[in-house]
């Protein structure tokens, strides 16, 4: 009894210690306001290293503060109230430190007690606070993660968890990436995702949401107000996406179904990278059957030959029956009268319950039917699995 007593007190200090080692002050993770504060840079020589923190004009870094411990071991650079932006012990000793400001960055600048290059800033948590910052347990991660050794790599694994639960976006998106899939991790990696997409609102993240929308079919009008969402942010394949939809020669099942408005949406994508292999494979489909566009066999190719050039997994060119072609074209017609009768059909509360194409080509977005949250999604789609 005793030994068991024992075993369950040191699995108990245990987790204390993995808990005590990313316990941070205020918050439990990264304000989305203050998110950009977080993916702090250095520049280093022999015998300085600079912390670099940017942030834009509109923010005043006059709140910031920055400490180190009486040995200059030990660094804390934060806001009030949130999560510290650089927290840890330093790779070795310091003699002083220095700030400096611009418009759009503060530089901390420390002088090094002993001359050499320090692989990473923080080698250990703090020696007071006893804690670490994201980015730090993010960098010492990878580097544990990276040894032959089991128990480090389980080590390794804590630190990214607990980085991307504090909400440092790098190690969200690589934990999302790995275990997405995996049956043990899957329901944390969903819900790390949807916080990623929401309440971050990073792209990145956005567009992996609608991908995993678009995967089911009930909630696939969700998925185009992220790829929408993430196409004004700079994501290209976004309205690539979108155009697969929508497209009549895709598996896709949707309720609008119009390969004139794909093919223009691939086009507008191709203005930006001509090379996107989904808009150059998705568009040559649609030119080699003659499907919404002109028929175009050479061009047809053309864009094949650049998709797969940046992809080997595209699949070949299909030449279409004339029969098939006369049953595409004949459900994109009944398609579109259908979804017209639905868009003048009023619900209860007086609202256009249909979904209207010139908002999918116009807009690349839908309003969802339904609204739910995180969890709610994830036992959604594992219950269909």
């Amino acid at each position: 009894m005793t030994e068991q007593r024992n075993q369950e007190n040191q699995a108990s200090e245990q987790e204390d210690k993995i808990h005590q080692f990313h316990q941070l002050a205020g918050k439990v993770f990264i304000d989305a306001e203050y998110k950009f504060l977080y993916e702090w840079n250095i520049n280093q020589d022999e015998e300085e290293i600079e912390i670099l923190i940017n942030y834009p004009e509109t923010f005043s870094p006059k709140s910031i503060q920055v400490e180190l411990n009486k040995e200059l071991s030990g660094i804390r650079i934060s806001l009030p109230d949130q999560i510290p932006i650089v927290c840890g012990q330093l790779m070795d000793s310091v003699t002083s430190y220095s700030t400096t400001q611009t418009k759009t960055c503060l530089t901390v600048s420390l002088q090094k007690a002993e001359p050499g290059v320090w692989p990473y800033l923080n080698r250990d948590i703090h020696p007071i606070s006893k804690s670490i910052d994201p980015k730090s347990a993010f960098e010492l991660s990878q580097e544990m993660m990276r040894y032959q050794e089991q128990e480090s790599k389980n080590t390794g694994l804590r630190l990214m968890l607990e980085s991307a639960n504090c909400g440092f976006l790098p190690a969200m998106r690589l934990f999302v990436s790995l275990f997405i899939t995996n049956e043990h991790f899957e329901k944390e990696a969903f819900e790390m995702l949807v916080r990623g997409a929401d309440y971050y609102n990073d792209p990145d993240m956005i567009l992996k949401y609608g991908i995993i929308l678009t995967g089911n079919e009930e909630l696939r009008p969700n998925s185009l107000q992220y790829f929408e969402r993430a196409a004004n942010m700079g994501v290209v394949v976004a309205r690539s996406y979108v155009g697969q939809i929508i497209s009549p020669l895709t598996d896709i099942s949707f309720l609008v179904k119009d390969a004139e408005a794909a093919a223009d949406i691939f086009e507008k994508v191709l203005l930006v990278d001509p090379n996107e292999p989904i808009a150059c494979h998705e568009l040559a489909k649609l030119l080699y059957n003659g499907v919404g566009v002109p028929i175009n066999e050479k061009r047809a190719e053309d864009l094949q030959k650049r998709a797969v050039a940046k992809d080997e997994n595209i699949p070949p060119l299909i030449k279409y029956s004339p029969e098939k072609l006369e049953e595409i074209r004949a459900t994109m017609k009944a398609r579109s009268e259908k979804n017209h009768q639905v868009n003048e059909t009023k619900n209860d509360e007086g609202e256009n319950s249909g979904i209207k194409l010139v908002d999918v080509v116009a807009t690349a977005s839908v309003i969802a039917v339904v609204s739910a949250g995180a969890f709610a999604l994830y036992n959604f789609f594992t219950r269909r699995k």
